[in-house]
């Protein structure tokens, strides 16, 4: 095939590819419930947070946790499936449970995307 035909077919294609990777981790993060203890951070190239719980690395495509937050190793995680906000919760000393933190989709797709 010539240029005059690769370069728009790949024009058209990327897009489509990006947008149907966005859609499914969207919908990944929207009807999956989390609750877990953070064992480690890491930021990524968007300057947000990945957090690990045990071997595995969580970063959410539609919830952005801003690495200028306030969380720490040992908060808590907390999102109930379908809900459009991500809590975060930190043990205090009395052992209860404080929000330090809560996000809200900023997704392309949110919640009502996929959940009814």
């Amino acid at each position: 095939m010539n240029a005059k035909i690769l370069i728009p077919l790949f024009f058209l294609i990327v897009p489509i590819v990006v947008i149907v990777q966005v859609y499914y981790n969207c919908r990944i993060d929207h009807l999956s419930g989390y609750e877990f203890i953070i064992d480690e951070l890491s930021e990524n190239h968007t300057k947000s947070l990945k957090l690990r719980h045990g071997k595995k690395w969580i970063s959410f495509q539609s919830f952005v946790i801003s690495n200028r937050a306030d969380i720490q190793i040992g908060d808590i995680v907390v999102k109930d499936k379908c809900s459009s906000s991500l809590f975060i919760y930190r043990i205090d000393a009395k052992d209860s449970k404080k929000l330090v933190h809560e996000v809200t989709d900023s997704g392309l797709f949110t919640s009502n995307w996929f959940c009814k």
